[in-house]
């Protein structure tokens, strides 16, 4: 079964990038337990501006001005998280630094799996690629020998 994986990574190295700070996802096509980068996918223009997340708030999108700002009526900062989210919607899952509950819930909502961690892409593809095998071959995840 063939599926897409969207990595943020600002040099196809390192996974170096939030989820709200990324401006565009490289994206992998998986056959199997190989993997190939097949393009580039910048974030649409349609996105909100400061909605691509600031130092002030970590890098991970969402409001901008605090409570203060928002008054009870809901946070534009959303929407250019929703163009995110739908940039990388046909992937599988997402592979990043880090990433704030909206856009997660966001992408759960796509079936769309969402991994943070720190390391480089290719460690992070082969161990969420032997992953999904895995689970599309039916074996099990722990070793024989193990204990529980």
């Amino acid at each position: 079964m063939a599926y897409k994986i969207a990595v943020a990574s600002s040099d196809g190295v390192h996974i170096d990038r939030t989820f709200g700070a990324a401006s565009a996802f490289r994206i992998y096509e998986v056959t199997d337990r190989e993997y190939a980068e097949t393009e580039i996918r910048s974030v649409s223009d349609d996105a909100s501006p400061g909605s691509e997340g600031t130092a002030s708030d970590g890098g991970m999108g969402g409001c901008q001005g605090g409570r203060e700002a928002c008054r009870g009526i809901g946070c534009s900062g959303n929407q250019g998280m929703t163009a995110k989210v739908e940039t990388v919607s046909d992937c599988r899952c997402v592979i990043c630094a880090r990433i704030g509950f909206p856009a997660l819930k966001q992408l759960e909502r796509r079936a769309v799996k969402v991994f943070d961690v720190t390391c480089t892409v290719e460690e992070a593809l082969e161990k969420i690629t032997a992953y999904f095998y895995r689970a599309d071959t039916h074996q099990p995840f722990r070793h024989a020998g193990t204990r529980e």
